[in-house]
């Protein structure tokens, strides 16, 4: 089996020579340097902080990560020099077309839809100061957008979906004095929206949860009951309809990753999923076809922040294994799994 991954890096020498490729020009009030390398069965987005450039990759194969590149496509210009994009995001609709979601100049949130021969559309989602944009994709070409900005005096959640002819309005999801940010939105089996963000409303970070049935938001649930603080949520949803969420947590006085199940009738109990000193952090669930889950996440175990990997087989956890393997920094990783099971 196969996985697409996420994560940003500082990169070797060696990568400049991934370069090569046609490209296509488009500027979103002056972004940053995007690149978006297609491939028709696994796409894996790396941000490379040295040259700001948002890959996109496909990996082949079910024994080894031999990779195949495919056209590439740049769709914003680099005014931003070593930090490169912002709250990226990618998914893929039923009907094949990818959209693109990130952050460019003036923080404001930018989308580019590009169909398999890289026709493209692209348009501003929000005059406002966007952040730590989450994309799932609906029914169709229908796409769910959400992120956190500070409209309203605080941060809060909004939504945003695309019909497959134009972008909605922007709905507010979240409305407490205090702070809620970090969210991440999956879509379950009929259509239905699963959200999770961090929340500040009980005095610290706790993780929250919400659910769109197709017509409607329904109330706030909170997941998380300690007194350390609890951070970027992320969430998968399996075949049988069932919820995953991980998340990082300090509540045994460094950071680790915590983890929890939906099992369509209650929420069972908090699972640590990480033992080591350092801090582990920034992690991110997919669900396979098989029953399987696996965790990718950022740990400081080895002295500097490498992507570590963890596999559930349906029965276990297994161990942690180190995924990255250089002298520069890794972090912040995600991760796909397509419908074949790669």
């Amino acid at each position: 089996m196969s996985l697409a991954i996420l994560a940003h890096a500082v990169p070797r020498s060696a990568h400049g020579s991934v370069l090569a490729g046609a490209a296509k020009e488009h500027s979103c009030d002056n972004p940053e340097e995007v690149i978006f390398v297609h491939g028709p069965r696994l796409r894996l987005v790396m941000r490379l902080l040295m040259v700001s450039v948002l890959f996109a990759m496909a990996f082949g194969g079910s024994s080894s990560l031999a990779a195949t590149w495919f056209f590439e496509v740049k769709i914003a210009e680099d005014l931003y020099g070593l930090f490169g994009t912002h709250s990226k995001a990618v998914a893929c609709d039923d009907s094949g077309n990818v959209h693109i979601i990130w952050r460019g100049s003036g923080a404001m949130l930018c989308w580019q839809k590009l169909d398999e021969q890289g026709i493209e559309q692209s348009a501003s989602l929000s005059s406002f100061n966007g952040y730590e944009a989450s994309i799932a994709s609906g029914r169709g070409d229908t796409v769910h957008v959400v992120w956190y900005d500070n409209r309203d005096g605080n941060m809060e959640i909004y939504w945003k979906r695309y019909d497959g002819h134009g972008w909605g309005v922007d709905v507010r999801l979240t409305n407490d004095p205090a702070s809620s940010y970090y969210p991440c939105v999956a879509r379950g089996q009929h259509g239905q929206l699963h959200l999770v963000w961090t929340d500040s409303r009980d005095g610290n970070a706790e993780i929250y949860y919400k659910k769109y049935d197709g017509s409607n938001w329904e109330s706030d649930i909170r997941l998380t009951y300690d007194a350390g603080g609890s951070y970027r949520p992320c969430v998968a949803v399996d075949t049988n309809g069932h919820l995953h969420v991980v998340w990082s947590d300090d509540r045994d006085g460094n950071r680790e990753i915590y983890y929890k199940k939906y099992d369509g009738n209650s929420w069972g109990p908090d699972i640590r999923l990480t033992d080591d000193p350092a801090g582990s952090y920034d992690p991110c669930i997919a669900a396979d076809d098989m029953g399987q889950l696996h965790v990718i996440w950022t740990d400081d175990r080895d002295g500097g922040s490498q992507v570590y990997y963890k596999n559930y087989d349906g029965v276990s956890w297994g161990v942690d294994f180190r995924i990255t393997d250089s002298s520069a920094t890794s972090f912040d990783p995600s991760m796909a799994v397509d419908d074949s099971g790669h």
